[in-house]
């Protein structure tokens, strides 16, 4: 608040800081952290180019006291006692259940906060009030309506404050980004979606506040008066807000039995960690998924699709973070047709199912199918929310990152630029998103050989990523896998090195040695090494990467073919031509399948596979593949140039081997044509 004050922030202004505040509680939420104790003493504000600055939340799961009023301080007592500060608790956490405590809770001190940046005071005044009296003004009393303070905030900001600050958890905005959102709506100048509750709502909580004083005629006298109120358009009217308050009476009752339904399945999933249930077993998530599934596979959610879709989901997002996508698979499609079988049309449920089964998609390495899937997605997206949405923007970002897959770079590009305007302009620039299609437009440039247009990119991602998720971080070790790769090709090989050795030990503790991802880190390191002439290290790390992908990823997988490229490589260089040769053919049949008829990469595997024959003496049959890759890579320039100069020094090494002075001397002149220095 002393930030607001000092800065003079305009309402615009105050609103835009909160959306960036939901983004930060949102992010949390998503780690499965619930803050408990939100606040504005908890929420630094940096100074930026923007005069409403960027928010921090601080202190998660510990607050101090810092206001000298006993009655509203920070307190941490056992558990079925208050643990938070008083003025901003929502009802379930005064009366003291921690067990009823979940994401909303959050999203309630989020409105007390908002209310607050309005109106310059707190939406209940609990001065001089013990802590039982401060509990019962919480859970009973409504606050003034905003309006009553400033008539300027009648109307949409005045409903998006009751709605986050509804005494039910139903009533509530279901997360802070749901909040955010209907912000960013309201900014916008679009409809949001929160509305005002009805009169027999409203009339529902009075008399539930006020039963001495409802009942008998009194009641009757209320219902009848709230029933001859206006002229027939005010009957029509009574009559469609009451079928809008039944169906979202039943709405909210659907969610809370959803809620309930998930919470207990996942509470029977994880109780088998508990020793009386695992017998002295150690049960692992992956084990605990297993079983999760199997009981759903059983029918035991039979009847319920909405609650089977959502947990089938859980299970098969879950599996793909570990790295094991056949188990994903039939989750996640069982998950998007029980969702089509209850949405006719368009609904977010369903372009969400579209989103997961494209994840899958990506992690298999089946980019077609990816594209395919995201399109649709797009496309519903754009219907439900129109082009300037920051949903819009993520499916952009996916669709962009599956046509780079399929090498299709001039399809991707204007998608990722697309995605990352919209995401500055709605998100600002130091954003986790923003940071993302940062770095998926350095991998672009990559992959069309800009390295100097990559490199900046490279770095700017990393340090945005540093700065939000701080280290050690998966995406962190993403983005220093990826400037390592780059400067690799770049010829800094010694920064190179110190990057990838980082990036490998941070995937190494976060995600353990079996996970997908640290194949991929064991790869590049291992790539590096090579290159600068050190097989001996080299050659375990492409072992371990080569075994790794080929228990967790499908047959045929581009990484595959990667890892038995970059080992065959190493047994050639060290004079093992014939264990090479059949590795090599691999990646070349790998490559051959994936890649694009005139990719420099199919190129690069012939010329490998070349050398492996020419190692052992099939001169005759080397030479055609030895020359057709040099000249297939020859003229592109997305080729690295250093593969380039390996194939054309195989030539030359083959002709020098075969007896064929002549022929190794015309190689050689090309090699000076060219400005390689080939011997």
């Amino acid at each position: 608040m002393e930030f607001i004050e000092e800065h003079h922030l305009s309402t615009r202004q105050r609103l835009e800081l909160m959306v960036e505040i939901c983004d930060a509680v949102h992010h949390a939420h998503q780690k499965g952290v619930i803050h408990r104790d939100l606040k504005p003493a908890n929420v630094l504000v940096e100074e930026s180019d923007t005069a409403a600055g960027h928010p921090k939340i601080l202190d998660f799961g510990v607050a101090r006291a810092i206001r000298s009023d006993v009655q509203l301080v920070t307190m941490h007592t056992e558990v079925g006692q208050l643990v938070g500060t008083l003025s901003y608790m929502s009802p379930e956490q005064v009366a003291g259940r921690p067990d009823e405590l979940d994401i909303r809770s959050d999203v309630y001190a989020l409105g007390v906060m908002l209310y607050e940046m309005l109106a310059k005071r707190l939406p209940y005044d609990l001065r001089d009030r013990s802590i039982p009296q401060a509990g019962s003004i919480i859970r009973e009393q409504e606050p003034s309506r905003l309006s009553s303070i400033d008539t300027t905030f009648r109307g949409d900001i005045e409903t998006i404050v009751a709605k986050a600050l509804a005494k039910e958890k139903e009533r509530r905005y279901q997360s802070a980004a749901e909040l955010g959102e209907d912000i960013r709506r309201f900014l916008c100048d679009e409809p949001i979606f929160a509305r005002p509750a009805s009169r027999t709502y409203q009339l529902r909580k009075f008399a539930k506040r006020n039963k001495a004083l409802v009942g008998g005629v009194v009641s009757v006298f209320v219902v009848l008066l709230l029933g001859i109120i206006g002229i027939s358009v005010a009957l029509v009217r009574a009559t469609d807000a009451e079928r809008l308050a039944v169906q979202r009476s039943d709405e909210s009752l659907r969610s809370a039995a959803k809620a309930t339904a998930v919470r207990d399945f996942l509470q029977e999933m994880l109780s088998s960690v508990e020793p009386s249930k695992a017998l002295g077993r150690e049960v692992t998530i992956r084990q605990a998924l297993d079983e999760a599934a199997a009981r759903i596979d059983a029918g035991s959610l039979r009847g319920q699709p909405e609650i089977e879709a959502d947990l089938r989901t859980t299970i098969g997002t879950t599996y793909i973070a570990l790295g094991h996508y056949s188990h994903a698979e039939p989750h996640l499609l069982a998950a998007l047709e029980l969702r089509r079988s209850l949405h006719a049309g368009d609904h977010p449920d369903v372009a969400a199912g579209l989103d997961n089964l494209a994840l899958l998609r990506n992690s298999q390495g089946r980019f077609a199918e990816e594209e395919a899937l995201l399109r649709d997605g797009l496309a519903m997206r754009q219907r439900l929310h129109g082009d300037h949405h920051v949903d819009v923007a993520s499916v952009m970002q996916s669709l962009a990152a599956a046509l780079r897959g399929q090498h299709k770079y001039d399809e991707a590009e204007p998608y990722y630029r697309k995605a990352l305007a919209l995401r500055r302009e709605l998100l600002g620039d130091e954003h986790i998103d923003v940071a993302q299609t940062v770095n998926s437009l350095a991998l672009l440039q990559q992959n069309k050989g800009d390295y100097a247009a990559a490199e900046p990119l490279f770095r700017e991602a990393l340090g945005l990523r540093r700065k939000l998720l701080g280290d050690p971080h998966p995406i962190v070790a993403d983005s220093l896998n990826n400037l390592a790769n780059l400067l690799q090709l770049r010829g800094n090989s010694a920064e190179a090195e110190s990057l990838l050795r980082e990036a490998l030990e941070m995937r190494r503790k976060l995600l353990g040695p079996d996970h997908p991802q640290y194949a991929q880190s064991l790869n590049n390191l291992a790539l590096l090494l090579y290159d600068v002439g050190r097989y001996t290290e080299s050659e375990p790390l492409y072992r371990d990467a080569l075994a790794l992908w080929r228990r967790t990823l499908p047959e045929g997988h581009p990484n595959i073919g990667n890892a038995a490229a970059g080992l065959g490589m190493v047994l050639t260089a060290t004079q093992r031509c014939e264990e090479a040769e059949p590795l090599l053919r691999e990646t070349l049949a790998i490559r051959e399948a994936t890649f694009p008829v005139g990719h420099w990469t199919r190129f690069s595997a012939m010329s490998a596979v070349g050398a492996a024959l020419a190692g052992q003496g099939k001169h005759a049959e080397a030479e055609p593949l030895l020359i057709s890759g040099y000249e297939g890579m020859k003229d592109q320039a997305t080729a690295p140039q250093k593969r380039k100069r390996q194939a054309l020094e195989r030539i030359i090494q083959l002709y020098d081997s075969w007896n064929r002075p002549e022929l190794a001397a015309r190689w050689r002149a090309e090699s000076a044509a060219t400005g390689d220095d080939a011997k």
